[in-house]
């Protein structure tokens, strides 16, 4: 093989399979790796090509494809394997109006096939599950017997290399549907194959044959509802890489949730970008932690604009020559949507907390219910994002959004809210750092008085290191009520509270 010609098929790798390349898979004598330490190269192709080396690909946490893989998979059946895979193309043919020369077989080096449909734009490969099941049931076989290929969480290995195990080529093959056989191609008919492969157009594909699979098809506005939720997005690939890049962006290898969320904190409240070159990520990490305190997106948006504005203007270094201040600001629109969008979050976002006797006691000794109510948000919002660097020596401090404390089941009433959060501050229970504080750069911008987030601090932390406490281990809505019950027995709760607030509120959890 000439270097044009490994040129070239290292190039229709990367057009028809290659998005992610952070991880990968190295296929051994009698075992694979995953390896994570250097992404896969265009070296590595060309390395697996010339049969040094056997790689596999993976989709990435994303699960964004480019194709779909039916792998038939017949142990001790090299026969059998091939009649399923005939059955397979013939049922993509005729029962989806499929052509032949659009479906792609391959030999998997020892006791299988795979056959593959390859699209021009890419899905997350969730939505082509339905698809694979449809036509599983068709053809009459297991998941065992044909797996779905690739996932988010299993790999594939490339054709056109060997298989490390056997020794044999893997191959492009051709399907004879009435003759009932395969013919495998040698090497160099494999290789011109395999560079003649078109794409399918995606979204004509979605629209004759996702949307019509038996599980989402609707006879009524029900059933139409849950159809028209299930559509596929379809993207580019420029899209997908992005989206890609973004995922790994995220990944902040050596760094705990909270000591991102640290940092994070502290460009907040320095009002600018720290280093040079980091706008683009500083820009979804805050979109990512302004989402997860119950912002919204506009307020998430407004709060940006603020930081990149005042880098802007007055550490202009910091900031590429190149980037003009209406990209900057469109930028952050477009990756706020985004993290919105996909529900991004960091990494361990939501981790275990820890919840002690001692700290309820003090918000049940707390006259009202609403107050009660109010000072547990608030513990929970401290221990799930509280910044280790206070400004208040050991207490630590943290941003929430009045939204967020709606959401906890908190008063709607904003003024009724902003009295409580006043009341608590006066009882010495909690201190409120930032309130209302003029944000001066966006202000200019927007032309308008805006605010700054709030930012907090709880001051009733437990304190006592023999406390074992509520390990709390999924971010989800926590009761008081609850955690309550299992600090304190129904006699006990029934002389800390009111008739009407064990009525109303802890009865429940008894």
């Amino acid at each position: 093989m000439n270097k044009t010609d490994l040129n070239s098929l290292v190039k229709q790798f990367n057009k028809l399979y290659l998005m992610y390349r952070k991880e990968f898979l190295q296929q051994f004598e009698n075992s694979y790796i995953t390896r994570n330490g250097s992404p896969l190269t265009n070296y590595d192709i060309k390395q697996h090509l010339q049969q040094k080396y056997t790689y596999g690909m993976k989709l990435g946490p994303e699960g964004l494809t480019k194709f779909i893989v039916f792998d038939v998979d017949v142990a001790n059946d090299l026969q059998r394997a091939e009649s399923i895979a005939i059955d397979i193309v013939r049922t993509l043919h005729e029962c989806y109006a499929i052509e032949y020369n659009d479906i792609h077989v391959d030999f998997s080096g020892k006791k299988g096939y795979h056959i593959t449909l390859f699209f021009d734009k890419v899905l997350q490969y969730n939505h082509l599950v339905p698809f694979y099941d449809e036509v599983r049931e068709h053809v009459g076989v297991t998941k065992s017997e044909v797996e779905f290929r690739c996932s988010a969480t299993q790999g594939m290995k490339l054709p056109l290399g060997i298989n490390q195990q056997t020794k044999a080529f893997m191959c492009f093959c051709i399907a004879d549907v009435e003759a009932g056989t395969l013919t495998k191609l040698n090497e160099k008919d494999s290789y011109e194959y395999f560079l003649n492969i078109k794409q399918i157009d995606l979204i004509e594909f979605r629209d004759s044959v996702l949307n019509n699979i038996k599980d989402v098809k609707s006879n009524n506005d029900k059933d139409k509802k849950e159809k028209d939720k299930k559509v596929a997005t379809i993207i580019s690939e420029a899209q997908a890489i992005e989206y890609q890049s973004i995922i790994d962006d995220l990944d902040l290898t050596g760094k705990t949730a909270k000591e991102i969320e640290s940092d994070i904190t502290e460009i907040i409240n320095i009002n600018r970008l720290k280093y040079s070159g980091t706008r683009h990520k500083v820009t979804l990490l805050l979109a990512i932690f302004f989402r997860s305190q119950g912002y919204e997106q506009d307020e998430t948006t407004g709060f940006i604009n603020n930081i990149l504005l005042n880098t802007y203007e007055n550490y202009r270094t910091l900031i590429s020559a190149d980037t003009s201040k209406e990209y900057m600001l469109k930028e952050v629109t477009r990756l706020v949507k985004l993290t919105y969008g996909k529900g991004y979050q960091l990494h361990n976002n939501y981790k275990e907390i820890r919840i002690y006797k001692s700290e309820i006691e003090t918000i049940l000794s707390l006259e009202k219910l609403h107050h009660k109510k109010l000072a547990f948000s608030l513990l929970i919002q401290s221990k799930r994002h509280a910044n280790k660097k206070s400004l208040l020596g050991q207490k630590a401090d943290f941003y929430t959004a009045y939204s967020t404390l709606e959401k906890m089941g908190n008063t709607k009433n904003r003024t009724r809210l902003l009295n409580y959060l006043l009341e608590l501050e006066q009882m010495e229970l909690i201190k409120i750092i930032e309130r209302n504080e003029f944000d001066k750069e966006r202000s200019r911008a927007e032309n308008r008085v805006i605010s700054k987030p709030n930012r907090y601090c709880v001051l009733f932390h437990k304190q006592d290191e023999n406390e074992t406490g509520l390990l709390l281990k999924q971010n989800k809505q926590i009761d008081l009520a609850k955690v309550v019950a299992h600090f304190f027995t129904e006699k006990q709760i029934r002389q800390k509270v009111s008739k009407r607030q064990w009525q109303s509120t802890f009865s429940q959890a008894y």
